[in-house]
């Protein structure tokens, strides 16, 4: 990338664009937003003072749907991922493998203000949060030891550490995990926006202006991309056939 924010007005532009700022065999992740101007934070840090009470939550959310699951998950990190998809404010931040994915969710809404489809390099990121293995291409699973002082558990017992926000893969527990081929980042006890780290190499963003979410929209439908196809639920295929 050479700094300069380009913008993205259909298909073709995203195309081109990605055809000439990503290099071959590196990995990247995407994310859309509806707003530009919106950072990457999670939720649960947009207010910093909540960041101590995510374990809480764990326990409140495990309490009401443990029945409400066709099994149980099997670590802390699975619950994690499962309220996240289902908007519990966490420590997480969505993103995904797909750029189509990441695009639709920066068209979806807020037609009148100009989205944002976000790039992630992140294994940058990780030698940023200092994890690196000889692999290029290695980035952790919640499983791995490089991954245990983010825990919240951990963050409860300890009060010293701090680290860098870390890319990492885990199970996709959920249908519509799958469908967005989703991945994540984990911030620790800081809320730190990833984009205000000092090495900016690891991620950059497009511009949607507001008068293109339309058109891209129309072209995704085009595709038969759309909701449903990211949300493969019996509730967004009933939103899908009110309008028949």
């Amino acid at each position: 990338m050479d700094g300069e924010e380009h913008k993205i007005e259909n298909l073709s532009d995203l195309l081109a664009r990605l055809k000439e700022d990503l290099s071959p065999d590196t990995t990247y992740w995407y994310r859309g937003h509806g707003i530009s101007t919106w950072k990457l934070l999670p939720a649960l840090a947009r207010d910093a003072g909540k960041l101590n009470y995510e374990a809480d939550l764990i326990a409140k959310f495990q309490q009401s749907a443990t029945l409400l699951l066709p099994s149980p998950p099997n670590s802390e990190w699975e619950w994690l991922t499962i309220m996240q998809h289902h908007a519990v404010p966490t420590r997480l931040l969505d993103w995904t493998e797909s750029p189509i994915v990441g695009l639709f969710f920066a068209v979806e809404k807020h037609d009148d203000e100009s989205g944002a489809l976000w790039v992630l390099n992140p294994t940058e990121l990780n030698l940023c949060a200092n994890i690196k293995r000889d692999l290029a291409s290695y980035i952790p699973t919640f499983e791995d030891t490089e991954l245990n002082h983010y825990k919240a558990s951990v963050l409860q017992s300890e009060k010293t550490s701090h680290l860098n926000p870390a890319a990492v893969i885990g199970r996709r527990n959920t249908p519509r995990m799958q469908a967005q081929l989703g991945v994540h980042t984990v911030i620790q006890r800081d809320p730190i926006a990833i984009e205000e780290m000092p090495d900016q190499k690891h991620t950059w963003k497009y511009i949607i202006p507001a008068p293109a979410k339309q058109t891209i929209r129309q072209e995704l439908s085009l595709l038969a991309f759309g909701k449903f196809q990211l949300f493969p639920e019996l509730q967004t295929l009933g939103d899908s056939l009110k309008g028949f």
